[in-house]
């Protein structure tokens, strides 16, 4: 999982946590990972939802089967993988957080088969990647893997479509990347047309995309949908969103009831937890 050394919350958690259940008062402002770990796991316990958990696996395919949702898991061992269990109601909770975006920019994957770039999904802790590196991407990953790395370089190129604003003196903001040159030269050209060379690493802070590999096709297609209105009669994932849905929840699909089928999460730019829990 993306998941670093050193991440803790954006936001306070007196408003971040769900509204049935609190952080210690003692909790940080801003929690750190291990924190955050605890509450769910205080909040699991407490609502007694571990016995209603089934770890160790993945769901693996979900398709309508004679009026139902037919769910197939992988298991870690060959007594559980193909497990398969029937639902009325089926509820993708699964996040948004696990495939990586990587940009569209020339040059990109020569860098990454040169073992020169990563994406940010793979960032733990600071280590020795050079003594100049380029992060790209102005979310809150790229600031916190700049801020991270700050001591383990001399200098720090931080690229984004709006050049973000550091207090530290080796760190440096860059319009967005244009062209990633000849890996072995680490050579980058930006949007302003200006030329970095010598960059030892780069780490591509790009995002990630919406990624539901266990729907079937019949379900949900990946592709752009067509231009509305009117209102396709499929549903589809851009891997930016999915569309059509009524409230960002709900399908308007008829191919299957609509009322089987939601979708809790996919709001963006939103205090997610307690969003989540009103859309439940």
């Amino acid at each position: 999982t993306p998941l670093y050394d050193a991440v803790f919350t954006n936001i306070p958690h007196p408003i971040m946590a769900y509204t049935s259940w609190k952080f210690p008062p003692e909790t940080p402002l801003f929690p750190t990972h291990e924190q955050v770990h605890e509450y769910f796991k205080s909040y699991a316990k407490h609502f007694n939802l571990t016995p209603h958990i089934r770890f160790n696996s993945r769901v693996k395919l979900a398709e309508r089967v004679d009026d139902r949702w037919r769910i197939t898991l992988e298991g870690v061992d060959e007594q559980t993988d193909g497990d398969q269990f029937p639902a009325d109601l089926l509820v993708v909770a699964n996040g948004h957080y696990r495939k990586p975006r990587y940009p569209n920019v020339p040059g990109v994957q020569a860098w990454l088969d040169a073992g020169k770039a990563k994406h940010s999904t793979w960032y733990r802790r600071p280590s020795d990647l050079g003594r100049k590196l380029l992060i790209v991407g102005g979310g809150p990953s790229g600031t916190d893997i700049s801020d991270d790395l700050r001591d383990h370089a001399d200098t720090i190129l931080h690229s984004a479509t709006e050049p973000p604003k550091h207090r530290f003196s080796n760190i440096h903001a860059r319009p967005r990347v244009a062209e990633f040159g000849d890996p072995e030269t680490g050579t980058v050209r930006f949007a302003d047309g200006t030329v970095e060379s010598g960059i030892d690493y780069t780490i591509l802070a790009t995002g990630y995309q919406f990624w539901l590999p266990f729907l079937p096709e019949d379900v949900l297609k990946v592709a752009e949908p067509p231009k509305a209105p009117p209102l396709p009669d499929d549903l589809y994932n851009t891997t930016y969103n999915l569309f059509p849905l009524a409230r960002n929840v709900w399908p308007f699909q008829l191919n299957y009831p609509p009322h089987t089928l939601a979708f809790i999460g996919l709001a963006r730019h939103v205090i997610t937890w307690p969003v989540m829990e009103a859309e439940a």
